[in-house]
């Protein structure tokens, strides 16, 4: 892969630009590679060319990246000023329930649905979904579409006043449970990634190790 520079904006010129929609709602998604689908969720303040960079290692080791415009200007270098005046509106946003410990964002149904379609698209055992700090906690909640097997958390962030919480309704939380316990479920792919999230995993680059176990599900698209 050709190295770009991280300190100018990406043209994500090697990305399709799909305008997708479910919910009711229509989002820009970038996707790019081929093979089983994950699902890349953006870190404050949108599709920096590091996040980019991330999406292209997920794309290079065999699997078709969909990465949704969540938030900011897609491929713009992010500086103090941008990263606070995106964060101020996702906290108001009514996607985004920023504070709320003990509730899920409405945004995660929107993603759950999108896993849904990319394996519908993409075959396979199921679908990765890789949360990045502000999103993090997203692929917890993205375990109650059944074809979601690979949920991986970094750094999760929201809540944001209560480090603590989990930022997931009593009700996802409990059937997050019960689906992580079922022997079914844990049969169905036992080389997913493995991430409570109690625990603040490392810098991207640890993610993209993390989730070379789930290569194979290459050639597994029937």
């Amino acid at each position: 892969m050709q190295e770009r520079p991280l300190n100018q904006r990406d043209l994500l010129e090697d990305f399709r630009v799909r305008k997708v929609t479910l919910k009711d709602k229509t989002k820009k998604v970038y996707v790019a590679g081929s093979g089983p689908a994950v699902i890349v969720m953006t870190e404050m303040p949108g599709i920096s060319p590091h996040v980019a960079r991330f999406a292209r290692w997920v794309r290079d080791v065999g699997f078709t990246v969909y990465m949704p415009h969540l938030f900011g200007d897609d491929g713009a270098v992010p500086s103090t000023l941008s990263t606070t005046a995106t964060l101020a509106r996702a906290c108001i946003s009514a996607e985004f329930r920023a504070f709320s410990a003990n509730a899920s964002s409405p945004i995660t149904q929107w993603l759950r649905a999108l896993a849904a379609l990319a394996h519908t698209e993409c075959g396979g055992k199921g679908v990765g979904a890789i949360g990045m700090c502000f999103t993090g906690n997203f692929a917890l909640c993205m375990m109650l579409e059944e074809a979601v097997v690979a949920p991986v958390l970094m750094q999760p962030s929201l809540p944001l006043h209560d480090a603590a919480g989990l930022h997931m309704a009593s009700e996802d939380l409990a059937t997050v449970s019960i689906l992580r316990h079922s022997t079914s479920v844990a049969s169905k792919f036992p080389h997913a990634v493995d991430v409570r999230p109690s625990i603040t995993l490392g810098p991207a680059f640890f993610l993209a190790i993390a989730i070379l176990p789930c290569a194979r599900w290459r050639g597994c698209k029937g």
